[in-house]
């Protein structure tokens, strides 16, 4: 750890310096991705994740359907990490994330992911974390909430 501290034209540079470094990705950081992408085990490598990623997908769309079938998803994405769970109109977001964090269950609110105002209540579900296992439970706890009203 260091600390660094400076005042006038010093540092003005420093700060200069800070800000087009935090821009941009290091030379040496690129060289090393680079390394590891044109592996021949890179292209195994997204094959598997992809498949991972698209049961876990799957296990989680089959958990709300049992558990939460309040929650609509429109659109089941073809890749990527997350699920756009849209919550029936009216709900009260606050209290169903407040509920579901008491009961060991967090959710992101869809809110804090669009550039305007949402058209509905949303929850940002990800499927690319550890333990899918838990997702049957975690869409149990949803569901219940959202049965309370």
């Amino acid at each position: 750890m260091a600390a660094v501290v400076a005042r006038g034209a010093a540092r003005d540079r420093l700060l200069a310096d800070r800000a087009a470094e935090s821009m941009y990705v290091s030379g040496l950081l690129q060289a090393a991705v680079l390394d590891v992408v044109t592996q021949p085990g890179w292209e195994r490598h997204l094959r598997g994740l992809r498949t991972q990623l698209r049961a876990r997908r799957d296990l989680l769309l089959s958990s709300l359907a049992e558990h939460a079938p309040q929650v609509v998803v429109e659109q089941v994405p073809a890749g990527g990490l997350h699920l756009w769970g849209r919550l029936p109109d009216g709900t009260d977001l606050p209290r169903v994330l407040a509920e579901c964090e008491a009961a060991g269950v967090v959710l992101a609110p869809g809110s804090e992911w669009f550039p305007a105002e949402p058209t509905a209540p949303f929850v940002r579900l990800s499927f690319a974390g550890p333990q899918p296992d838990r997702f049957p439970e975690g869409a149990r706890v949803l569901g219940e909430v959202l049965a309370r009203g």
